[in-house]
């Protein structure tokens, strides 16, 4: 098995899934692929920012505050200052469940491993996935990796 091939249809199918869910799940249905986007942005960068988000982008921040202002209206994020600066603002998922239906899939997934695998092999999958994580790119470090 190889490993790039095998990594690749992972993420292929993955986001195909996703995109199939977007189109027939209650709470997904009026979110485009872009507004999942921000949205797992928002999820993963700890005090996400309009800037952030502008940055990670490369977008506008006018453009990236329009499609804010459009989640928030959907009542898929809100806004709350900061504590340090009350003019910055802390962007953060509401509790609607946006992620509900992929959140599902996760765990059947989770289970199966724990079921099939040793504990040993979970986590040097897991170490292997952090080795991913640290040289996947440039962004890892916006969630703690180095």
């Amino acid at each position: 098995m190889e490993l790039d091939t095998t990594i690749q249809k992972f993420y292929f199918l993955k986001n195909i899934e996703e995109l199939s869910m977007m189109h027939t799940a209650d709470s997904l249905k009026k979110l485009t692929y872009n507004s999942k986007l921000y949205l797992d942005i928002i999820n993963f960068v700890p005090n996400c920012t309009v800037t952030t988000l502008s940055n990670i982008l490369g977008v506008a921040k006018s453009s990236v505050t329009i499609k804010i202002n459009e989640l928030v209206d959907a009542g898929y994020i809100i806004k709350i200052p900061s504590n340090s600066d009350k003019r910055v603002l802390h962007l953060y998922l509401t509790e609607k469940p946006v992620f509900n239906e992929i959140a599902n899939i996760g765990v059947k997934v989770n289970k199966e491993i724990a079921e099939e695998f040793s504990q040993e092999s979970v986590n040097n999958f897991c170490l292997m996935l952090e080795v991913m994580i640290r040289k996947y790119g440039k962004y890892s470090k916006i969630l703690g990796n180095d």
